[in-house]
C-alpha cells in the first residue's frame, strides 16, 4: 500500500541519481577536454611546449600521475623523440635524443592502436618499462596519438604508484591525445581551413553537451525537491500514528504486534535519515548548506545518539559500546546536524557489520583537537578505495556491499558537514578485520574540556 508506493518514489530517485551522477562526471571530464582544448588551440605551432606545463596542470585534475611527456615519431628514421615534457623527468627522454621504437611501451600502443599500460610488477612487461622502472615509477601507460589514420606519436603518463592509470580512464586519455595530436596537425598545416572547421565545430558540441548537462543537473535537483517533499508528508503521519499505537494505552495489543510497530518505527525512521541526506546532498550541490551553530556538549550528544541508535543494533544482535571519558567537550557545534553524522557512521557501522559483532564509539581529547571514531568487525574497506567511498552514491565493490540495501550517500554526506565544522573524516588504518572512520574537530576560542 502507502510503504510500497513510498518504497517506489524512493527507489526511482535513487536510480534517477545514479544515472544523473555518471552525467555529472561526464560534464567534469567534458570541461576539462574543452580547457584543454582551450589551451592548445590558443598556442601558435611552435608555442604548444610553453603551455604544456598549464596543460599538464588542467590534466592533473582527472588523472593523477608524476610526469607526462609526448614522443614524435621521425617519419624518415622511424625513432622517437621527446617533444614535450612535464613533471618528474627521465634522463633519457629530457636528453631529446632519439631513441628506437623497438621494444618500448609506444611500440606496443602502436601496434595495439590503443593505450597501452604497465605496472612495475608486471614481470613480462619488464622490458618494456625498464628505464622508468630504474628511474622510480611503478606505472605507465601510453596513448598513440592518431591523425588521418596515422600514428604521429605517444603520449606518455607516469607514476610512483602501482595500479595507476586504470582502464576505466582509457577513453578519456585518448581524447586528450586526440587534442594534442589535433594541435601539433595545425601546427604542420595552419592554412588548412577544414581543420579549424573541424576544431570549432568539436568546441561547439562539447559546448552543447555542457549545457544539455547543467540541464540535466537542473532537473534533478527539481525532481529530488519534488520527491522529498512528497515523501515527508505521508511519512510524518506514519511516524505520529505508530508513535500513538506503539503506546498501547489500552493495552489490547499483543506482542507480536508491539513488534511489528517497532519495525515500521524503525524503517521510518531509516526513510526519514535518508530523504534528509538527499536534501542535504542537493543544497550541498547548490552552495546553499548552512550551520546553526551553538554550544553543545559532544560527549553528551555522543552518549545520547549512541542510546537512540541502541534499539537498532540490537535489532541485528550487535553490541554498541560507547567508550567516552568523563567530561564535558563544549564546541560550537550545529547539533542537529552532528547527530545526522553520529547516526550515518554509526548506522554504515551496523549494516555492514554482521550479527553477535560489536560496533565501537570512542570519543577522547587530544592537545588541540577533539578525536571521534567508530569502528566495526565488517568486512573492511580496500586502501585504494579510502577516498572514493566519500563521493555521492559510491558502493564498495564487494559480496557484502552487494548484499546490503543503500544509496551511498552516508558518508559523502557526513564528510560535508564535518568539513563545514573545520574538519575531517577519513578512514584509518586499520592491521585488524573491519573499519574504522575517524571524526577530528579543531577545538575554538570558544571551546572547552573539562572533567
Amino acid at each position: 500500500g502507502l510503504l510500497q508506493r513510498i518504497a517506489g518514489q524512493v527507489a526511482g530517485a535513487v536510480a534517477y541519481d545514479q544515472v544523473n551522477s555518471r552525467l555529472q562526471s561526464e560534464l567534469v571530464e567534458q570541461t576539462v577536454l574543452a580547457r584543454i582544448g582551450q589551451i592548445l588551440s590558443a598556442s601558435a605551432s611552435a608555442d604548444i611546449a610553453s603551455v604544456f606545463g598549464e596543460f599538464a596542470e588542467v590534466l592533473m585534475t582527472m588523472v593523477e600521475f608524476d610526469s607526462v611527456f609526448v614522443d614524435v615519431i621521425n617519419e624518415k628514421t622511424g625513432m622517437l623523440t621527446c617533444l614535450f615534457i612535464s613533471g618528474d623527468e627521465l634522463e633519457m627522454i629530457s636528453s631529446r635524443r632519439e631513441r628506437p621504437v623497438k621494444g618500448t611501451l609506444s611500440e606496443r600502443a602502436i601496434q595495439l592502436a590503443r593505450p597501452a599500460r604497465v605496472d612495475a610488477d608486471d614481470r613480462g612487461d619488464h622490458a618494456f618499462f625498464t628505464h622508468s622502472i630504474s628511474a622510480g615509477f611503478r606505472s605507465g601507460v601510453a596513448i598513440p596519438m592518431i591523425s588521418r589514420d596515422e600514428v604521429i606519436g605517444v603520449l606518455h603518463l607516469r607514476s610512483r604508484k602501482i595500479g595507476a592509470f586504470p582502464v576505466s580512464q582509457h577513453e578519456f586519455l585518448t581524447l586528450v591525445a586526440e587534442q594534442i595530436s589535433g594541435a601539433m596537425v595545425r601546427a604542420e598545416l595552419s592554412e588548412n581551413r577544414k581543420i579549424l572547421e573541424l576544431e570549432r565545430d568539436r568546441a561547439g558540441k562539447l559546448e552543447t553537451q555542457n549545457r544539455e548537462l547543467v540541464e540535466l543537473r537542473q532537473i534533478r535537483e527539481q525532481f529530488l525537491g519534488m520527491v522529498t517533499h512528497e515523501l515527508r508528508t505521508p511519512l510524518t503521519s506514519i511516524s505520529a500514528f505508530t508513535d500513538i499505537l506503539g503506546h498501547d494505552k489500552e493495552g489490547t495489543l499483543t506482542s507480536r504486534q508491539l513488534e511489528q510497530l517497532s519495525a515500521v518505527s524503525r524503517n521510518s525512521t531509516q526513510l526519514a535519515a535518508l530523504i534528509d541526506d538527499l536534501i542535504h546532498m542537493s543544497r550541498t550541490e547548490r552552495g546553499r548548506f548552512e550551520l546553526t551553530l551553538g554550544i553543545v556538549d559532544l560527549a553528551e550528544l555522543v552518549r545520547h545518539v549512541c542510546e537512540s541508535m541502541t534499539p537498532i543494533t540490537q535489532h541485528r544482535g550487535q553490541a554498541l559500546i560507547t567508550s567516552v571519558e568523563p567530561m564535558e567537550v563544549r564546541l560550537e557545534l550545529d547539533e542537529s546536524r552532528m547527530t545526522q553524522v553520529l547516526n550515518n557512521l554509526i548506522a554504515n557501522a551496523s549494516k555492514f557489520s554482521p550479527a553477535d559483532s560489536t560496533i565501537s564509539v570512542e570519543l577522547r581529547s587530544l592537545e588541540r583537537h577533539v578525536q571521534l571514531s567508530i569502528s566495526d568487525e565488517g568486512p573492511g574497506i580496500d586502501p585504494k578505495e579510502a577516498e572514493e567511498v566519500f563521493n555521492p552514491f559510491y558502493r564498495v565493490d564487494n559480496e557484502t556491499s552487494k548484499a546490503v540495501p543503500g544509496t551511498g550517500l552516508g558518508l559523502y554526506v557526513a564528510r560535508s558537514i564535518v568539513r563545514q565544522h573545520g574538519g575531517t573524516i577519513s578512514i584509518a588504518p586499520n592491521s585488524k578485520k573491519g573499519t574504522t572512520l575517524r571524526v577530528v574537530l579543531p577545538l575554538g576560542k570558544t571551546l572547552s574540556i573539562s572533567a
